[in-house]
C-alpha cells in the first residue's frame, strides 16, 4: 500500500517511522508547511538515512503525483481547520484516515461539514475514516467492545490518567503546563487548551451501544504543582498548573450513564486506563501504567488504514470498522 503523509508534525514522524518497519506498506509523498521540513528529505527530518521523499508544501501537486496512494492525515485537532485540507483529499481521488480529533464522530460539533464529507466521499466512491487512540479507541470503541461480556447496563466509567511528562511538548503545553490558575480557567473559557475530543468519546461510544444522549455535562479543573517540575519542555513551580482533569458526564434517554475522567498532568503519580461496567455481572479492567498514547495513535491509525481498501464509500467512523488489522 503506498501513502502519503499529509502533516509531518510529532504523531506524522511517528508513522513515517512505523511505516518504514511495516510490511506492506511504503512512504511515495509527504505534505508540510513548516519552512524547516519543505525540501528536505523524509529520512533527514527522522535523523536516519534518505527515504528518497522529499517533502513537500504544495499538497495539491503531491496528490495529484500519486493518484492510488491512499492518505494519512494529522495536522490540526478541529474539523474546521481540518476540511479544506480532507475536502482536498477526497477531490482527488484519495482515500484515508485522519486523527483529526472532532472527526472521530463529526456529528456532534459540525453535522454541515460530516454530512458534505460523507457526500463527496460517496460521490467519488473513496472512504474516510477518524481514527486515533483518544479519542477513537481508548475512551470509547474500547469500552464498548469490554461491554459486550455483560447486561443491563447501568453506568460506564472510563478513566485515563496520564503522566504528561512522558509526552511530547504539544501535549503538555495543551494541558496548560506552566500557567497560572487564572490563565488556565481563561483558556480553557475561551477552548485554546485543554483536550479536544472528550465529548466526541462520549457520543461514539453511545453509539456503539445503541444508547441516545440526551443530557451531558463537561468541566475542566486545573492540577497544581506542589513542587517544582522539571520536564524537557517545562519547568512548573508550586502553585502552577500541571495538568489538568477534563470530564464528560452524559446520560440517556433510559437513565444510563457514561462517566469519562480524563486526568493529564506533569509527574502522574497513577497514570493507567482503565474501563468499568456496571451491569450483570459488573466488570473492571485496567492497564495499569497506561497506554502511551502518542505510539499507540500510530498503531491504531495504521491499522484502521490497512482496512481502508476493504470498507465501504463515505465518512465513516472507528463504529463502522471491522477490528483493526495490527501493523
Amino acid at each position: 500500500m503506498d501513502v502519503i503523509l499529509y502533516g509531518v508534525g510529532e504523531i506524522g514522524k511517528r508513522v513515517a517511522d512505523r511505516i518504514t518497519k511495516s510490511e506492506g506498506l511504503q512512504i511515495v509523498g509527504a505534505i508540510d508547511i513548516d519552512p524547516s521540513k519543505v525540501g528536505k528529505d523524509l529520512g533527514e527530518i527522522l535523523g536516519r538515512e534518505p527515504l528518497g521523499v522529499t517533502v513537500e508544501s504544495d499538497a495539491q501537486k503531491v496528490l495529484e503525483a500519486y493518484p492510488h496512494a491512499f492518505v494519512f492525515h494529522g495536522t490540526v485537532s478541529s474539523l474546521e481547520k481540518a476540511y479544506p485540507q480532507i475536502r482536498q483529499i477526497l477531490e482527488t481521488g484519495h482515500s484515508g484516515v485522519s486523527t483529526t480529533e472532532e472527526l472521530s464522530y463529526p456529528w456532534v460539533r459540525h453535522p454541515d461539514l460530516a454530512k458534505a464529507l460523507d457526500q463527496l466521499a460517496k460521490e467519488k466512491d473513496r472512504t474516510f475514516v477518524g481514527t486515533g487512540v483518544n479519542p477513537g479507541f481508548l475512551m470509547d470503541y474500547f469500552p464498548a467492545v469490554v461491554s459486550a461480556v455483560t447486561a443491563n447496563i447501568e453506568k460506564i466509567t472510563v478513566r485515563r490518567y496520564v503522566n504528561a511528562s512522558l509526552r511530547r511538548k504539544p501535549l503538555q503545553a495543551k494541558i496548560g503546563s506552566g500557567l497560572t490558575p487564572e490563565e488556565f480557567k481563561k483558556r480553557w473559557d475561551a477552548r485554546t487548551l485543554g483536550h479536544v475530543g472528550l465529548v466526541e468519546s462520549a457520543y461514539l461510544l453511545a453509539h456503539l451501544l445503541g444508547w441516545e444522549i440526551v443530557g451531558l455535562k463537561e468541566t475542566c479543573e486545573p492540577v497544581l504543582a506542589e513542587k517544582t517540575i522539571q520536564t524537557d519542555y517545562f519547568t512548573v513551580e508550586p502553585g502552577y498548573v500541571r495538568g489538568m482533569v477534563h470530564r464528560v458526564f452524559a446520560k440517556d434517554k433510559k437513565g444510563r450513564e457514561i462517566f469519562l475522567d480524563l486526568c493529564m498532568a506533569l509527574d502522574h503519580e497513577n497514570p493507567m486506563d482503565e474501563v468499568e461496567v456496571q451491569g450483570d455481572p459488573p466488570i473492571r479492567v485496567r492497564f495499569p501504567e497506561g497506554v502511551h498514547g502518542d505510539y499507540a495513535t500510530v498503531n491504531v491509525a495504521l491499522a484502521v488504514l490497512k482496512r481502508v481498501p476493504d470498507l465501504p464509500s463515505g465518512l465513516l467512523t472507528m463504529a463502522d470498522l471491522p477490528l483493526p488489522i495490527p501493523v
